[in-house]
C-alpha cells in the first residue's frame, strides 16, 4: 500500500503576508530546542504517535520536519520522495539532518525488519546469501536456495508419507492386509499424517 500523498507546504507558506510569515517563523522556531550533544534541533511541541513533530498552518496540521525541509530549500518536497532523518531522531527538524529520499531508501536506512533483513549476509541457518545460493522473488524478497531446497524435500516427503498412510488405512478399511509403511523418516512420529 502506498502512502497517501502529502499536502504541498510551500504554496501555503508563500501565500502568507510578510507579517503572517514573520509570525509563522517566530511561532515555528519557538517550538525548537537545539541539542548541543547531537546537533539535533528537537521539536518540543505536539507530536504524532510515531514521534514526528506536528505544526499547524491556517488550522491544518503538517509534520514539522517537512516544514523545516521546505523552509530550508524554498520548495516543496519532490513527488515520490520522503524526508529521511539521518540522525534517526523523529523529533529533529534540523535541515542538515534531513534528506529527501525514495521510500525504499528511507525504509532501508531505518531499523525496520525489512531493513535488517536486507542487511543480512547469511540466512538464519548460516548459509551465505550470495551467488548461486541467493534466490530473489518478484517482490525482491531474498531466500536461501539451500534452505528452500531442504524445505521442499521435507514437504515432498511428508506428502508421500501421507499418501502411503492414506492408502494403508484404505486397504485396512477394505479388510486387506497391506504391506507395512516405511521406512519412516527420523523426524516423523505416528499420528503426524498431515
Amino acid at each position: 500500500m502506498s502512502p497517501a500523498p502529502q499536502r504541498p507546504i510551500h504554496p501555503v507558506i508563500a501565500a502568507l503576508t510578510p507579517a503572517e510569515h514573520a509570525a509563522f517563523l517566530r511561532r515555528f522556531h519557538s517550538k525548537v530546542q537545539p541539542n548541543p550533544d547531537t546537533g539535533c534541533h528537537e521539536w518540543t511541541a505536539a507530536a504524532c504517535h510515531l514521534g514526528y513533530g506536528r505544526f499547524g498552518i491556517n488550522n491544518r496540521p503538517y509534520l514539522a520536519h517537512r516544514i523545516a525541509w521546505t523552509l530550508a530549500h524554498g520548495k516543496d518536497i519532490p513527488d515520490g520522495l520522503q524526508i529521511d532523518h539521518r540522525c534517526r531522531n523523529p523529533r529533529c527538524v534540523n535541515p542538515d539532518h534531513l534528506d529527501a529520499v525514495t521510500p525504499r531508501d528511507n525504509t532501508l536506512a531505518s531499523n525496520s525488519p525489512s531493513a535488517l533483513n536486507a542487511a543480512k549476509l547469511a540466512c538464519d541457518r548460516g548459509h551465505l546469501l550470495i551467488g548461486h545460493n541467493l534466490m530473489t522473488g518478484p517482490t525482491g524478497k531474498r531466500r536461501c536456495r539451500i534452505c528452500t531446497n531442504a524445505n521442499t524435500r521435507r514437504y515432498q516427503a511428508r506428502r508421500r508419507l501421507a499418501t502411503e498412510v492414506a492408502a494403508y488405512n484404505a486397504a485396512v478399511a477394505r479388510g486387506e492386509t497391506p504391506a507395512p509403511i516405511g521406512p519412516f523418516p527420523l523426524w516423523w512420529t505416528p499420528g503426524d499424517e498431515r
